[in-house]
């Protein structure tokens, strides 16, 4: 839900253009060390017709990811690719990213608003047995 309504809120051709440019901007070495960890996170349980599609393997390279992210075509395509990636592993990714934006975004209420909703979606998509104690009003 939460890279479903990133995506869909998202310019597409803009969406691509970054990414590509900061994969462009990645060293070989720290492309391949990010890339190992996302495909045993996400990518290896991919059903094998998408990673065919795309050309996914443990083997791919920073030119092949480039190459990947251009070919997407639409948002229907992303949003396939993300119904393949377990919630939780979205979820993380997205709290790891609202990190990492935090000193360029101007209002730390937005971030706060987005944690939240953010600490909110992992909870409704967490098993009952992992979620969090919930805090106890006065």
């Amino acid at each position: 839900m939460l890279a479903k309504t990133f995506v869909a809120a998202s310019n597409l051709e803009k969406l691509k253009k970054v990414n590509i440019q900061r994969l462009r901007k990645m060293s070989d070495e720290y492309f391949a060390m990010r890339y190992r960890d996302a495909y045993h996170e996400a990518v290896e349980n991919m059903p094998q017709e998408l990673q065919d599609r795309y050309g996914v393997s443990p083997r791919t390279t920073r030119s092949d990811a480039i190459k990947i992210v251009g070919m997407v075509k639409n948002k229907s395509e992303l949003y396939e690719i993300i119904d393949a990636v377990p919630n939780n592993v979205i979820a993380r990714h997205f709290i790891y990213y609202l990190k990492i934006q935090k000193d360029q975004i101007e209002s730390s209420e937005v971030v706060e608003k987005a944690k939240e909703f953010s600490r909110d979606t992992i909870e409704k998509f967490s098993p009952p047995h992992k979620r969090p104690p919930q805090a106890q009003s006065n």
